[in-house]
């Protein structure tokens, strides 16, 4: 008879294990799921903090899984690269993107998203190519003391709304000092 039960305890203890044992994994499961959902709908918002706290989750929760770390990785990729384009480290935001965008099974959302800004990208590098050479050129008439032409083409920088842009501060700076020159140089003009 204890034989007898000695069987019945270790097939209760069996199945108590196996039972918890599988509670656990399907909570685990229902944990990684989630906080993937949690981290793309995230990304559709462009909240990347969310994404990455999602994603950082999700790895935990499933450290064997290559999904969420892909994701978590082109996650913070795309932010550096927002970062910089924001430092107008073009060269750096350019390459971070290019990543993104290349990721091999990586996010649909990050991918397009990358696309988006490599193009924004490309725009900002033209305007400031555009921007440069009309700087140069008030430079070149105030060099030649026509600082009234000089004025003129600062004039129509200045009154280019997309040249107040952040990605055109190191530009505009420039061009705000030039006119302040232009401006006391025609001061002194009217004295002498």
């Amino acid at each position: 008879m204890k034989r007898w039960m000695w069987i019945v305890f270790a097939v209760i203890i069996a199945v108590g294990v196996g039972s918890y044992s599988y509670t656990r994994y399907r909570l685990q499961e229902e944990s990684y799921a989630d906080e993937m959902r949690t981290g793309e709908r995230a990304l559709k918002n462009h909240d990347y903090s969310l994404a990455e706290t999602s994603f950082t989750h999700a790895s935990r929760t499933r450290a064997s899984n290559a999904t969420a770390q892909r994701y978590l990785t082109q996650t913070q990729t795309f932010v550096d690269g927002t970062q910089a384009m924001n430092n107008r480290k073009f060269s750096a935001a350019k390459q971070d993107f290019t990543t993104v965008k290349t990721t091999k099974h990586g996010s649909t959302t990050l991918i397009q998203q990358a696309r988006e800004q490599l193009t924004l990208l490309q725009k900002i590098q033209d305007k400031r190519k555009t921007y440069q050479q009309q700087y140069q050129q008030a430079l070149t008439l105030n060099k030649a003391n026509e600082f009234t032409d000089s004025n003129v083409v600062i004039a129509t920088l200045l009154k280019d709304k997309t040249f107040k842009q952040r990605y055109y501060q190191d530009i505009r700076k420039n061009v705000l000092t030039l006119r302040k020159q232009n401006n006391a140089s025609q001061t002194k003009q009217r004295f002498t």
